[in-house]
């Protein structure tokens, strides 16, 4: 990816070669700027199909406009340019009225363009900048601090959501603790980094979230339907929600057909989810596209491109490793060494969240009798060693984040605000705020919600551990 200075340089040119082709009305996009959002603003005013000759319209009145923000600081500059360019003047009769050399003229004339290039690709990207930020608003706090092993899938990821034509859904398989959310994360900020959707849509899905539901009680099957509702809340609003849902369905369509969307549908957990989804997606398709995450791989005759999530390699393991030691706060006693990193390694393996898990824990707990914990702990299963280290975890937390723990499989898949955790925990408020940092430390909570409205949730083997193992723990803070 180029860097930000390369990035001004390349728009400039840009902008200076499309004004040096002001008359031209070829199908040449090289001689526009159709992918500038300066231009798509100026073509959402054309009440008319795009078209080569619209978009030339377009990238003229964006260079234009740049023109005038540039005549009271360079009035003769501006001048000489439109002369020459605009009205296609030759230089000699440019430098007689001008009362200037030829050499001047072409001077003046050189200057000014790169001027106006500068100051049009600084506009560019500003508004580049509001429009990231607008995108990623709708997106979870990002569940990483940083990411490991994962660039190359990144990646081929984002070549597939700009490849024209394709409109196939994506979805990111793997084992549960691989990092399929945290991917989907990467990919959805770089998609708006790039500016290749209007807008990020972000649902978080699981066969137990619907809000009817008590917590504990048995989860039913996802339809396309509750998809769709989903789909629904997130573009027009919880307001809006109480629509037939033919109306619902037809109102989505005519969003997802208008304007390129990215959909991220995340935690689908069975084969039956994904082809209840995948089967009638389609209708949705066409500029928007479906990116999924599931632990379930769809059926050979789905239309989906599949990526499979793998554990990690041995050194971006260390590097997670070392990275989360830091982050549990073992910088304060001695952070985990390479070394000490590769042995966690070699007995948890390359699974994201084992490693997050174990390498939390050397904060705590003496190098030697982790290590010798988790050898002892080796199990085929890695539903098997989760569970071990889930509980050594649990013994070095304190009571309130243990209270805090116990409480989280009673909010709903899309998280609990900070009140909701409050009572549901039965904490003062003076010890929320160090429980909930204390699990995030220990990987034991996820941040999501946007950025404006936070919400907490657990990983699923984070529930399914609090649930199967300490169903009749008391809280601590219990009276």
């Amino acid at each position: 990816m180029p860097s930000e200075g390369n990035a001004f340089e390349t728009l400039s040119d840009r902008a200076q070669a499309a004004f040096r082709a002001w008359y031209s009305l070829g199908d040449e996009p090289r001689t526009r700027l159709d992918d500038w959002l300066l231009t798509r603003e100026q073509l959402a005013r054309f009440a008319e199909p795009i078209s080569p000759v619209t978009l030339r319209r377009a990238t003229n009145a964006v260079l234009m406009a740049g023109l005038e923000a540039l005549a009271p600081t360079d009035t003769q500059g501006v001048r000489i340019l439109r002369a020459k360019h605009l009205d296609q003047r030759l230089g000699k009769e440019i430098a007689h009225d001008e009362k200037l050399s030829l050499d001047q003229v072409n001077r003046i004339l050189a200057g000014t363009l790169k001027r106006l290039g500068e100051l049009v690709a600084g506009r560019e990207i500003a508004l580049r900048a509001v429009n990231v930020q607008r995108l990623e608003s709708a997106l979870p706090p990002t569940p990483y601090r940083n990411l490991f092993g994962q660039a190359d899938l990144r990646a081929q990821v984002v070549e597939l959501l700009r490849r024209p034509g394709e409109s196939a859904p994506i979805a990111l398989v793997g084992l549960g603790g691989l990092g399929k959310t945290a991917l989907a994360d990467a990919i959805a900020r770089q998609c708006a980094r790039e500016g290749l959707f209007e807008r990020l849509l972000w649902i978080r899905l699981h066969a137990e979230d619907t809000e009817a539901e008590a917590p504990g009680t048995e989860a039913h099957a996802l339809d396309f339907a509750e998809v769709v509702e989903r789909i629904h809340t997130a573009l027009f609003g919880e307001d809006e929600a109480s629509e037939p849902s033919e109306a619902m369905f037809s109102r989505v369509r005519q969003a997802l057909l208008g304007q390129p969307h990215l959909v991220v549908l995340d935690n689908l957990e069975t084969p039956h989810d994904l082809a209840a989804i995948l089967h009638p997606l389609p209708l949705l398709t066409g500029p928007s596209r479906f990116l999924l995450t599931s632990r379930a791989r769809p059926a050979a005759d789905a239309n989906a491109i599949v990526i499979l999530l793998d554990e990690l390699s041995q050194a971006d393991s260390v590097e997670l490793a070392v990275d989360q030691a830091i982050a549990a706060g073992s910088r304060a006693t001695g952070a985990l060494s390479v070394a000490d990193a590769v042995e966690v390694y070699r007995i948890v393996g390359g699974n994201p969240l084992a490693l997050k898990l174990a390498a939390g824990l050397s904060a705590v707990e003496p190098l030697a009798d982790l290590l010798r914990d988790l050898r002892e702990w080796q199990s085929p299963s890695i539903e098997q060693l989760y569970r071990r280290i889930y509980w050594s975890v649990w013994a070095v937390l304190t009571a309130p984040a243990q209270a805090l723990l116990l409480a989280m499989p009673l909010v709903s898949e899309k998280g609990g605000t900070p009140d909701q955790l409050l009572a549901i925990s039965r904490l003062a408020e003076s010890q929320l705020w160090p429980a909930i940092h204390e699990l995030l430390e220990r990987s034991l909570l996820e941040a999501r919600g946007t950025v404006r409205v936070k919400r907490y949730g657990i990983h699923r083997l984070t529930e399914a551990f609090v649930q199967a193992d300490l169903t009749d723990w008391q809280s601590p803070v219990d009276d």
